[in-house]
């Protein structure tokens, strides 16, 4: 709940000082000092970055739903320009104020996700659903993103994804039949 607090806080401060838009940015993030004018350049109401979250894995934060593929959106180095996603992490994102005038509130939520209700969807996922249910599109940076960080225990990149992709692809091809 402090998290969405948080981002409904910002969000008002924007709201008063009537802002065009909102710069999502968290503090475990590495990216481009011109990271915000790039995004900014897209003209889109809702574009953000994909980054590999703080996990051995380092999966995307990103992922797709659509008719040829459902899941996460890998960045690779040949990945370039936007790509239109389901919902993105907000670590690094900006968005056009008026999207809020077109979902209702709340905006942030941790919510139970299906079938059992006992794992949370996150405030972002939540976020990017509601903006879909609205006729939202919401894109990723592929350029960007390919040099984006995610700073933990180390700093969590792509390249370690690909890798933990690769490795796991491996492994089920392995397994006896």
């Amino acid at each position: 709940e402090i998290i969405c607090d948080g981002m409904c806080i910002l969000y008002s401060k924007a709201f008063e000082m009537n802002a065009t838009h909102l710069i999502w940015a968290d503090s475990d993030m590495l990216f481009p000092p011109d990271a915000f004018p790039q995004l900014l350049n897209h003209n889109k109401p809702v574009v953000g970055v994909n980054y590999a979250q703080k996990t051995m894995e380092a999966r995307p934060t990103a992922f797709v739903d659509g008719d040829e593929y459902t899941g996460p959106l890998w960045t690779k180095d040949e990945t370039n320009g936007l790509v239109e996603v389901a919902h993105c992490g907000f670590g690094l994102m900006v968005n056009d104020m008026r999207i809020f005038e077109t979902i209702d509130l709340p905006y942030f939520v941790f919510e139970p996700a299906a079938p059992t209700n006992v794992i949370q969807m996150a405030e972002d996922v939540y976020f990017c659903r509601k903006l879909r249910q609205a006729g939202l599109n919401f894109y990723v940076d592929q350029t960007l993103s390919q040099n984006i960080g995610h700073i933990g225990e180390f700093v969590y990149t792509h390249d370690m994804a690909n890798a933990a992709k690769t490795i796991k692809l491996k492994q089920y091809r392995d397994l006896p039949l």
